[in-house]
């Protein structure tokens, strides 16, 4: 009986997840339809980052690094809707894999450090490392 509750508690969970993710999806796509290419690139590479949590795949790594990349190199690509879909990333589902875009980002915008903070003191995305002061 234990286990049948508890298979019926991780189906909702994950059933809470997928409904989370297909608004996240659903705001990607509609941001999509006035990107341009570069931006467009970002927000392929959050699809492939913000997995279907029912899926198991770890196509993760080129897409961070791509991520990475381009806010190291050409910041200005991500706008403030792009930055709030890489923090609601975060907040939304700890993915782990973005938290050095935003180091990133955060170092050429300035602005957007206090908040980075914030996200790292929520303590949302335990697997980033110590906190910075």
């Amino acid at each position: 009986m234990l286990a049948l509750v508890e298979e019926a508690e991780r189906a909702e969970r994950l059933r809470v997840r997928a409904v989370a993710r297909a608004g996240r999806v659903e705001r990607r796509r509609n941001l999509r339809a006035s990107a341009n290419p570069a931006t467009a690139g970002i927000l392929d590479d959050l699809d492939v980052l913000d997995l279907d949590p029912a899926v198991d795949v770890d196509a993760t790594a080129a897409a961070r690094r791509r991520l990475t990349t381009v806010a190291g190199r050409a910041a200005d690509r991500f706008d403030d809707r792009i930055i709030d879909e890489l923090f609601d990333a975060v907040d939304g589902v700890g993915l782990a894999e973005l938290p050095e875009p935003l180091r990133h980002l955060t170092s050429r915008r300035p602005e957007f450090a206090e908040r980075l903070v914030a996200t790292r003191r929520c303590g949302r995305s335990r697997r980033w490392g110590p906190a910075a002061a």
